[in-house]
């Protein structure tokens, strides 16, 4: 009984790791997705810049 139960906290230990593992992946995208955001906030801003300035 004591094999099992350690190594259900193994078995316990390793879902835990996986949804570590899982969020850091959400993580990644969540922060690749506010970089790619602020890329195209940074592509209008020029655009919008380049719009304002007097035509020679």
């Amino acid at each position: 009984m004591l094999d099992l139960a350690v190594l259900d906290l193994a078995v316990l230990d390793l879902a835990v790791l996986d949804l570590a593992v899982l969020d850091l992946a959400v993580l990644d995208l969540a922060v690749l997705d506010l970089a790619v955001l602020d890329l195209a906030l940074a592509d209008q801003e020029t655009a919008r810049q380049e719009l304002l300035q007097p035509a020679y």
